[in-house]
């Protein structure tokens, strides 16, 4: 297992939850890659089991394209592949947070 942390603007959050099982993503967006892709790439990336209400509680305030910051844990999935799984998102600019109206100068 490694953790990394990876930067880009958020599409969204989505979690599901049926019976006793909770279903939880994370989308991001990147550039497109001009061939396969128009407007955007969206990348679709789960969220660490026992973190959906955490991530989903951090991205109640966070903008639609809003450049975000993703803590990932990575763990080994199927043959040779990497599961990369979000337990944390915080904006990049955290201490900017939504723009304010500026007092008026007279």
């Amino acid at each position: 297992m490694a953790r990394l942390i990876m930067e880009a603007p958020i599409l969204g959050v989505q979690v599901t939850k049926v019976d006793d099982k909770v279903y939880a993503k994370v989308f991001v967006g990147e550039e497109p890659d001009g061939i396969t892709e128009a407007v955007s790439s969206i990348m679709a990336m789960p969220i660490l089991e026992g973190h959906a209400d955490e991530v989903f509680a951090a991205s109640k305030d966070l903008e639609l394209g809003e450049l975000c910051r993703f803590h990932i844990e990575t763990s080994r999935g199927g043959k040779q592949t990497v599961r990369n799984d979000v337990y944390k998102v915080e904006p990049v600019n955290k201490s900017l947070g939504k723009s304010q109206p500026q007092p008026a100068k007279g």
